[in-house]
């Protein structure tokens, strides 16, 4: 009687352990055949970003656009966001975003995917972010054959003329700083950036047209604008999906 109660017992035990090593050979094959997509880092720096995320849990079966019709994935790039500074947009870390890939006739407002330039690519390795793009609200495109004077009156007409810019700002008021501010912070990116970019003035230089953007500082709680070179736009965020 002992005897078959132990052949039971191991029997029992055995099925047990097979059944917990089938699971983890399929969550295996799941992570090993897992989709890779891009990192884009929403704000500064994020220590410990990678390069690119395994994700193992989307069923595209439940993704739909805000007519509540389904999307199709092959129809768009994507990437997962690191960083909260998308915030104010609704786009939180860890979002799954769907990208348009243009450069030309872009509606502004939009969300855009940048690549990272090589000195911010840099700096973020030393603190062990990987991340190659960036995400950011853009706003307009300008010229930088134009004057600066010319340049800042395009910040002052978002600042006071644009709808979706004031209908944020009624939002939440303490993110937004002044607008002489804003002016003065923009007018310092806008020096950097016709420093590190020479001969920018120009309309055969590959820096000619930038795209002015807002983004959310999450470590002063505070938005700012910023100026990208055009040359750096992948696309346009067409959906974000929250995944985990």
């Amino acid at each position: 009687m002992t005897i078959v109660v132990f052949i039971i017992l191991a029997t029992f035990v055995a099925l047990l352990v097979g059944m917990q090593v089938i699971k983890f050979v399929k969550y295996q094959r799941g992570v090993n055949n897992a989709p890779l997509f891009p990192v884009v880092c929403a704000g500064s720096e994020k220590p410990g970003a990678s390069k690119d995320i395994k994700v193992t849990n989307l069923d595209w079966g439940k993704f739909f656009d805000k007519d509540n019709n389904p999307v199709n994935p092959d129809n768009f790039l994507k990437f997962i966001t690191r960083g909260n500074s998308m915030l104010l947009g609704g786009i939180k870390d860890g979002d799954l975003v769907l990208v348009e890939e243009k450069k030309d006739g872009i509606i502004y407002p939009a969300f855009v995917v940048l690549k990272r330039e090589p000195q911010a690519i840099a700096n973020a390795h030393r603190v062990n972010d990987y991340a190659e793009l960036k995400i950011r609200r853009a706003w307009n495109e300008c010229d930088l054959g134009k004057t600066d004077d010319d340049i800042l009156s395009i910040i002052r007409e978002i600042i006071e003329g644009n709808k979706t810019f004031n209908e944020l700002k009624q939002l939440d008021s303490t993110k937004f700083p002044s607008e002489e501010w804003l002016i003065c912070d923009f007018s310092e990116r806008l020096k950097r950036y016709r420093e590190e970019h020479e001969g920018c003035e120009s309309n055969s230089n590959e820096h000619f047209t930038a795209i002015i953007s807002t983004t959310l500082d999450t470590f002063k709680n505070r938005v700012h604008f910023s100026i990208h070179s055009k040359q750096m736009l992948i696309g346009v965020v067409k959906h974000a999906y929250g995944i985990q």
